[in-house]
């Protein structure tokens, strides 16, 4: 159960220990908790602790990771949101889209809302 329990804590100290924690971070970590779920539920190749592969999963661990599975998919669709996603767009350590859809789509957002709000100050076009 330590082994588990150590992502977890990992990610609430970096948290905790952040003076201004930003929307894209509490992202990143929503990610990184989820990830690590899911391998305890074997939903994952790969083990989320990148450092040693997961030999044993013991029901205690999978049990504690389906009750954290549920507890964050309540906050999935905030953490999906259009400002969300605006934020991680905007946000320079965070990697661009790979994908050309996610990409154009973060684009045409990020148009959108300028547009939208900022139609009298400005026609905003964003070349990448």
């Amino acid at each position: 159960m330590c082994e588990w329990l150590l992502t977890p804590a990992r990610v609430s100290t970096f948290l905790g220990a952040s003076k201004y924690p930003t929307l894209t971070v509490a992202s990143l970590s929503f990610n990184c908790l989820l990830a690590h779920c899911n391998t305890y539920l074997g939903l994952d190749s790969q083990a989320a602790d990148s450092q040693a592969p997961i030999t044993t999963i013991h029901e205690v661990q999978q049990d504690a990771s389906e009750k954290c599975l549920q507890y964050l998919i309540k906050y999935q669709d905030n953490l999906k949101s259009a400002s969300a996603r605006i934020a991680a767009f905007l946000d320079p350590r965070v990697p661009v889209p790979t994908s050309s859809i996610e990409l154009n789509l973060d684009i045409d957002l990020v148009e959108s809302m300028m547009n939208t709000h900022y139609h009298i100050e400005c026609d905003f076009r964003l070349t990448v």
